[in-house]
């Protein structure tokens, strides 16, 4: 390391070497930044569950701690209909404030169901959101219009930091690849 250090301030001087350290702890910090919302790790019932019975509420699990007063989960039938009892809320009896609840009425048509959630981060305030999808086919349910399942993935993927991580990976081959031409521009002159 000692080696590399040396042949790097030999052919970019201390400046060369100042830059590629800023450059690092940029990208660090967009990645800290990037990795910094609330993302859904599982809910119950799973994406695209079939389920024989239907739940008497959903839940879904975040990465890291919800606001309480921001973060909403909602329930919709096949017709874009809100069907939950409307009481979608972070699980205060979690002790992380990580979870979502919202309770379903005692009886559900056989069809597929779309969960919506918005989820604030009480570390930074950024928000996410996104949708996951079950089905209720039991014989007991009573009898509504189905709606096939979506191939659209559950919402978590969509909301990864793509955009942050592409942006740092950016500025970082921007820095070294400056670094790698300076020595031949400055000979030019």
């Amino acid at each position: 390391m000692k080696r590399l250090i040396t042949v790097w301030v030999r052919s970019y001087g201390q400046k060369g070497l100042a830059a590629v350290g800023l450059a690092v702890l940029t990208v660090a910090w967009l990645m800290t930044t990037a990795s910094a919302h609330a993302l859904l790790l599982k809910s119950d019932p799973e994406h695209k569950a079939v389920l024989n019975q239907a739940p008497e509420q959903v839940s879904a699990w975040f990465g890291e701690e919800l606001e309480t007063q921001l973060s909403q989960m909602q329930v919709f039938n096949a017709q874009e209909k809100q069907i939950d009892s409307g009481d979608g809320r972070v699980d205060l009896t979690d002790p992380d404030h990580a979870s979502m609840l919202v309770s379903l009425p005692e009886s559900l048509s056989n069809g597929t169901y779309t969960v919506r959630w918005r989820a604030v981060s009480a570390d930074d305030g950024d928000a996410t959101e996104g949708e996951f999808f079950f089905d209720v086919t039991s014989s007991e349910a009573t009898t509504g219009p189905a709606l096939e399942s979506s191939p659209s993935p559950a919402g978590n993927e969509a909301d990864f930091p793509v955009v942050e991580l592409v942006v740092a990976i950016g500025f970082l081959l921007a820095i070294l690849t400056g670094l790698l031409l300076y020595p031949r521009l400055a000979r030019r002159r």
